[in-house]
């Protein structure tokens, strides 16, 4: 009995889909098509009591895709070896990408510095609490991908690269017991707003932007390195002869304080200058 029912029921089929005996070849076609095209319950006149706009809008037939964020350009002075460090934080979730700033420890502070570059990062807006996932994520990144300073010889004084970089700054996330009791790590992250990394020859600072107005890294860098520039051309007129301006005497002698008694940094004849120098000072007082 059942197939017999089925049986039926695919003839019905079949025989919808087969051509009628009445229609000709070319009307039937015409006939499906207007068929197939017929208005959906969609389509219908509503009625006057529902609102077109409470319903829910028609799925669309080509569903937009996700895309991968585009890194922004590095900056003109960026070396090669550091862009694809500046590709991860300019399109890092937790980062404002027109906030970060490289700034180059070697030209500001050649004979001190131990780094080659320090990096300045600000969180983007809304993100204030997200300190620990940014600088992590760097971290994971520059231990994944060490930054080879390779433009430098091999005899250089800078940090080597390190495959472990270390965060300064967050404190110890909180136990389970501490947690149940509400003591959020983002709160503790707030009070400060800083962290930074170390990866050897280059150093990280992420950070809020009130932070970064009261850390001043890149004004720091910035007198540092108009203080060595002062000295470096102080040195050159020194060695040339020339007399020099109370302010360049001055920078020269915060040089010779900073190196110490042995004065190893300076050469004999930077020495013999200074000394003249304030040999002839002290005589003229």
């Amino acid at each position: 009995m059942v197939q017999s029912l089925l049986r039926a029921s695919c003839r019905c089929s079949r025989s919808l889909l087969a051509r009628p005996a009445s229609y000709s070849a070319t009307t039937w076609p015409l006939l499906r098509r207007n068929f197939a095209s017929s208005p959906t319950p969609r389509d219908e006149p509503l009625p006057w009591f529902v609102d077109p706009s409470s319903l829910p809008a028609a799925p669309s037939s080509s569903p937009k895709l996700a895309t991968a964020p585009v890194p922004t350009a590095p900056p003109a002075h960026l070396e090669q070896h550091l862009h694809q460090l500046h590709n991860h934080l300019s399109i890092s979730p937790f980062l404002d990408k027109q906030s970060i700033v490289y700034i180059n420890a070697r030209e500001a502070d050649p004979e001190s510095t131990w780094v080659d570059w320090v990096v300045v990062a600000s969180l983007r807006k809304g993100r204030e609490g997200g300190l620990r996932g940014a600088i992590e994520g760097v971290r994971t990144f520059l231990a994944a991908n060490p930054i080879d300073s390779s433009p430098s010889p091999p005899s250089s004084a800078f940090a080597p690269p390190s495959s472990s970089p270390l965060i300064t700054g967050l404190p110890t996330p909180p136990s389970k017991h501490a947690r149940s009791r509400a003591a959020s790590p983002s709160r503790a992250e707030q009070a400060s707003g800083w962290a930074m990394l170390d990866a050897g020859n280059v150093v990280v600072h992420v950070m809020t932007e009130e932070a970064r107005g009261v850390w001043g890294i890149e004004e720091m860098w910035r007198k540092i390195g108009e203080e060595g520039e002062k000295e470096r051309k102080a040195v050159e007129k020194m060695l040339k002869g020339e007399q020099l301006e109370e302010e360049e005497l001055q920078a020269v002698r915060a040089k010779e304080e900073q190196e110490g008694e042995g004065f190893e940094e300076m050469t004999e004849a930077e020495l013999k200058v200074v000394r003249e120098r304030e040999g002839k000072k002290v005589y003229d007082e």
